[in-house]
């Protein structure tokens, strides 16, 4: 019971969010998980699996980068950045509970509803509440005309969409999230669409592939455009802010290669992989490059190394990786399709 509520509790998004001090958030899927680990952790008789070492061994690593933060950083401040780093962890140990679980289809099959909730609610989002740009005052960006759902992002809702895609193909509701990752106008959910469709279409079906993609193009193309930059396709200026993101996280690499600045103790980075590069350095983007290396493996050529691919290539642009509905998503597809 408590799996399936943790699986229905991601699509609440920012409506499960609970501040409990400035800079200090927790989600209804994160009690959830507290729950989850304290009553079927202690069941669990082995954690060995492909995963197992290289988890740990990010960890440890951003562990350690923490320790060395704190000749640089306020304690409170590593705090913040551990309980992150905490959050992660409690994350990957869903993965070692879910493989236990014994209705993994039924489970796979709320997974998908979920996103489709998702979707559903992104569409009358877009349909009655299509000016978004009063949450600015809360602390969250401009929008307009655009499909934001329950986690107020469209880059966010985009992949989530994506992925809902690819659990729910070929069934006729996937006309629903397909929609609503259109209405995003995410550029960078976009091309985690097509990535996947060409991993999906090339090996079997390259004619079908050209075919889809041209469709897909002719769509983004046809899109409304009823005002304001956001819709624009051929905007530059959410480019150039990714683009200064990234020099910036670069540029702190540079200074600090060997552990990083601290694990989540360098925030607005919209690359995953610099963001672990210059929090982690070199040692904790080695140690992720082998978890992602590792759950390439076990997913084979199904569900999971589809998701693995979209995440991957939206990670590009956003800090993917590490957002929690995202991270949840992957960890509980992993075992419940093991």
């Amino acid at each position: 019971m408590l799996l399936l509520l943790l699986i229905l509790s991601l699509s609440l998004g920012q409506l499960g969010r609970l501040e409990i001090s400035p800079g200090i958030v927790i989600y209804v899927h994160d009690l959830l998980v507290i729950l989850l680990l304290i009553f079927h952790l202690p069941k669990i008789k082995t954690f060995s699996t492909p995963l197992t070492r290289p988890i740990l061994a990010f960890i440890l690593i951003a562990a350690v980068s923490l320790l060395v933060a704190l000749w640089h950083y306020p304690p409170l401040q590593v705090l913040t950045g551990s309980l992150y780093l905490l959050r992660f962890l409690a994350y990957a140990l869903v993965y070692f509970v879910a493989r236990r679980a014994a209705n993994k289809p039924q489970l796979l099959r709320w997974l998908s509803l979920t996103g489709l909730a998702v979707a559903v609610t992104g569409l009358l989002q877009y349909w009655l509440i299509p000016d978004t740009r009063f949450l600015y005052n809360l602390g969250w960006d401009e929008h307009y005309y655009r499909l934001i759902g329950t986690f107020f992002d469209p880059n966010f809702t985009g992949i989530f969409m994506v992925l809902t895609l690819i659990l729910l193909w070929p069934s006729p509701l996937s006309f629903l999230p397909f929609a609503a990752l259109l209405l995003t106008y995410s550029r960078s959910s976009y091309l985690a669409f097509l990535i996947t469709l060409i991993t999906l279409l090339i090996r079997k079906h390259k004619l079908l592939l050209l075919v889809s993609c041209f469709l897909f193009l002719v769509i983004l193309l046809s899109l409304p455009r009823p005002g304001g930059e956001g819709v624009k396709l051929e905007r530059l200026y959410s480019l150039t802010n990714r683009l200064d993101s990234m020099k910036t996280g670069w540029e702190v690499f540079r200074r600090h290669p060997i552990t990083g600045v601290g694990f989540n103790l360098l925030h607005g980075m919209d690359n995953s992989f610099i963001f672990i590069l210059a929090t982690t350095g070199i040692s904790g983007f080695l140690a992720y490059l082998w978890l992602l290396k590792k759950q390439l493996e076990v997913s084979q050529l199904d569900a999971r190394r589809y998701t693995l691919v979209a995440i991957i290539i939206h990670s590009l642009f956003n800090h993917t990786l590490f957002y929690a509905p995202v991270m949840l998503w992957l960890w509980l597809l992993l075992a419940l399709n093991d």
